[in-house]
């Protein structure tokens, strides 16, 4: 009977030494893994939500002067909302992942702004838009970025539409913050790029919409518009954008030839029946 007992005792005690064991081991794999491999990911979901792009892999490389991004999101008052609460996951774990990726120029901060609060007036003071809800609380879900040289770009509120394009927005807003100076963009066209298809009278009526090429363009560059005759290209142009625009002289394209010559830049975009021109007259 003794010895039975003894046997069971044995057993117990090799079972418990066991578990401790695998304990043990289970804890020394993780320490090790979290050391090792702590910069290492794998994206395992469907569309590779956490896999950044080559083009942002490079912008965030090119980072010399450091870059505050703050991110608002009205987290309580959200969590009513779960389409909101899904998006701002994927916001903040996109902003993660490229912070990760910065060697430290890029610094986070989270901030929820409550109602009547510092933080609140700080969105707003940044241009940020808020959302009501229907009881009249104001949800904040935008983000703000700066730089060592007063520099600021704003996504006011992360809308649907632009979901699809988070990921470029937010390296966009990077690239713009990592340079001192934004490349000129000189243009030539006869297309109503500024205004939209409706012409004048629909901007002076207020009802203008811009194309979306020309919202894209001034985010990205300084626009300069050129007439459409000229001489010669200004020196302060770095990339010369001919849109459509009405018969050049033999002036103006020698102009354009000396430009290409001396290194710069030329896209060319010509179209020998643009409906828009026709109705931009």
């Amino acid at each position: 009977m003794n010895a039975l007992s003894n046997q069971q005792i044995s057993r117990s005690a090799y079972r418990i030494v066991m578990l401790v064991l695998l304990a043990v081991l289970f804890l020394a794999v993780n320490l090790f893994s979290n050391i090792v491999f702590r910069s290492a990911r794998i994206d395992l979901t469907e569309n590779r939500l956490y896999t950044l792009s080559e083009g942002t892999n490079e912008v965030v490389a090119k980072i010399e002067e450091p870059i505050t991004l703050r991110f608002f999101y009205s987290e309580r008052l959200a969590n009513d909302y779960p389409r909101i609460r899904t998006y701002a996951g994927h916001v903040r774990d996109l902003l993660q992942e490229i912070r990760n990726r910065s060697d430290g120029q890029l610094r986070l901060e989270v901030i929820e702004p409550e109602p009547f609060s510092e933080q609140e007036d700080l969105a707003m003071s940044l241009g940020l838009k808020g959302a009501p809800t229907a009881q009249g609380d104001i949800i904040y879900f935008g983000l703000v970025g700066t730089n060592s040289v007063d520099g600021l770009e704003a996504i006011p509120f992360f809308t649907d539409e632009r979901e699809q394009y988070l990921e470029y927005d937010i390296a966009r807003m990077i690239q713009n913050l990592s340079r001192p100076a934004r490349p000129v963009l000189g243009i030539v066209t006869n297309l109503p790029l500024d205004t939209g298809t409706g012409g004048l009278m629909s901007a002076m009526r207020g009802e203008s919409l811009p194309f979306m090429i020309y919202e894209e363009l001034r985010d990205r560059f300084e626009l300069e518009y050129l007439e459409q005759q000229f001489k010669a290209v200004p020196s302060k142009i770095d990339v010369l954008m001919v849109a459509h625009p009405r018969e050049l002289d033999e002036a103006t394209l020698y102009a354009v030839d000396q430009f290409v010559m001396r290194g710069g830049r030329v896209l060319a975009f010509i179209d020998p029946h643009s409906e828009v021109s026709l109705t931009a007259g």
